[in-house]
């Protein structure tokens, strides 16, 4: 028995579009709205800076600093996760177990630098003197966290690390 050539050519081609068909990905679909973007965290805005008990030790005595009395007016672009600002007014106490001695600093004026917020709400930034770095984490009310600075007291450097607060 013979075979009809044009019956073989019309299988292939049959054939060809069959798998065609079968690998187009004709059944999935896009989705036409994307997931929101979450803005970053918004720390713009005055703030009030306390750090009631940042700890060291002076000359070989544990000591204590206060900072109070400062404002903070932090600047944030829409949309970004970097910020920067200005401090005022800024003050420290300090004291020195066993040895009576008290020193205070200030008032500070300066700039916030290095200012970063992530999109859990974690801060970090830093005041542009005397090597005072921060921490923190931010919620609706108030921003929460940890600082250190570094002061000369009687020509020692000295760092003192605790905790501070800053409230609208």
């Amino acid at each position: 028995m013979m075979r009809n050539p044009l019956s073989k050519s019309i299988l292939v081609v049959l054939a060809v579009l069959g798998v065609q068909a079968c690998s187009s990905d004709s059944g999935t679909t896009t989705d036409p709205d994307p997931p929101p973007v979450t803005p970053p965290p918004n720390v713009a805005g005055v703030w009030r800076y306390e750090a009631p008990s940042l700890n060291g030790t002076i000359a070989g005595a544990p000591g204590h600093c206060r900072a109070f009395d400062g404002i903070l007016t932090l600047v944030q672009a829409p949309g970004s996760y970097e910020f920067s600002g200005t401090y005022t007014g800024l003050r420290l106490n300090c004291s020195a177990q066993g040895s009576g001695g008290t020193w205070s600093f200030g008032p500070f004026d300066g700039d916030v630098i290095r200012g970063m917020v992530d999109d859990d709400s974690n801060l970090v930034f830093a005041f542009d003197v005397n090597a005072w770095l921060h921490f923190a984490y931010m919620d609706p009310a108030r921003i929460l966290g940890t600082a250190a600075v570094d002061l000369m007291i009687d020509n020692e450097e000295v760092t003192f690390a605790g905790t501070f607060s800053m409230m609208p």
